[in-house]
């Protein structure tokens, strides 16, 4: 009976250790074709805000700087891209970006607009408020990525503002909820979605007295 065993185990620890490394083998395989996204900052950009006055003429445009943060795919490692190709898209994509004082205080938390949705004034009446209140969310596919608003900076004005939907509805889109004076502040972006892991960033905010002085960094 003894020998019997230890014939039996002799010969099927071979494939018992097969399915166990199998069942490993595939479990990674599946992690990494899961999305994996990073976000770094992509840069100042000039914008105007084209106005009308109340009897339909126009009205000088008001010219503005943007921050915005670019979320990206995580690229597969070079000796692994032979046998994973590409990654999932990450599906359903939404953040929510919470800003604080120098010392940690803080101040609002927005939901996040991505750069690339429609702006609520462009669309009908209708759906706008929907869309301030419930924004657009996003797929980004792999090798793809995605802009997110940040913050703006009209030329004229020393104070910035955080943007998102909600900024289409204020007085020359300067939603005084979310103005950032001169100043440092921190920022907290959180993005989530359907198929993959919550992640968090943490950026830097410098507020300057005109837009050259203005930054976006990772902290």
């Amino acid at each position: 009976m003894k020998y019997c065993l230890i014939y039996i185990i002799d010969k099927l620890w071979p494939i018992f250790v097969a399915v166990i490394l199998t069942q490993f083998v595939t479990q990674k395989f599946i992690e990494m074709r899961k999305p994996r996204l990073k976000m770094v900052p992509e840069g100042m950009q000039l914008r105007s805000l084209k106005r009308w006055a109340l009897d339909g003429s126009k009205l000088p445009d008001l010219p503005y700087h943007m921050w915005r943060i670019k979320v990206q795919h995580v690229k597969i490692p070079r000796v692994l891209a032979w046998l994973i190709r590409s990654r999932e898209a990450a599906l359903q994509c939404k953040a929510h970006l919470t800003f604080y004082t120098a010392d940690d205080q803080a101040l609002f938390t927005i939901q996040g607009r991505w750069a690339h949705t429609p702006e609520p004034s462009l669309i009908s009446s209708v759906y706008q408020q929907e869309k301030i209140i419930y924004p657009d969310t996003i797929s980004i596919a792999y090798h793809l990525c995605e802009p997110l608003d940040c913050i703006v900076k009209f030329d004229d004005d020393m104070v910035a503002f955080a943007w998102n939907n909600e900024a289409y509805a204020a007085p020359d889109n300067k939603n005084p909820k979310y103005k950032l004076g001169i100043g440092t502040y921190k920022a907290e972006v959180r993005l989530s979605g359907q198929n993959f892991r919550q992640i968090t960033t943490n950026f830097n905010i410098v507020i300057s007295r005109d837009w050259q002085g203005t930054t976006l960094t990772l902290v």
